[in-house]
């Protein structure tokens, strides 16, 4: 009964994940079709199985309680990441930008690029005046 009930929650955390990351598209005014849909769930779903999967050949051999330090450590180590990150973004002035003149005085392409079969980066054309916006 246990293993389903944690089950449950990983699954309630997982659907929390994904309703913020679909109310940023809403707020965004993106719409994305089921193809694109129908992929991320796909890689979703086998990331999962396949770590489920990883998780399980590895702690046959590996005690119970080593999957708890690691995760925690894990944890740590990606907030001090974090902690320091900002620390040092903070101590940092920011450079003097100058406006480009020349096209010449451009040192790195920018590339924009989006998929039209599976219309992913961009809003539904049809309710856009071309320019991208609504």
């Amino acid at each position: 009964m246990e293993s389903w009930i944690a089950v449950l929650i990983l699954a309630f955390a997982v659907s929390v994940d994904g309703l913020g990351v679909g109310m940023t598209y809403g707020m965004r005014k993106m719409q994305i079709n089921w193809l694109p849909l129908l992929i991320i769930g796909t890689f979703s779903f086998t990331a999962v199985l396949l770590s489920g999967f990883a998780a399980t050949f590895v702690f046959q051999y590996l005690p119970n309680a080593f999957a708890d330090y690691l995760g925690g450590s894990i944890l740590i180590l990606i907030g001090v990441y974090a902690i320091v990150q900002a620390y040092h973004h903070s101590k940092t002035k920011p450079e003097e930008v100058k406006p480009i003149t020349k096209v010449d005085q451009v040192k790195e392409k920018v590339v924009k690029f989006e998929i039209k079969k599976i219309r992913i980066g961009h809003p539904n054309p049809q309710k856009t005046d071309g320019s991208g916006r609504r």
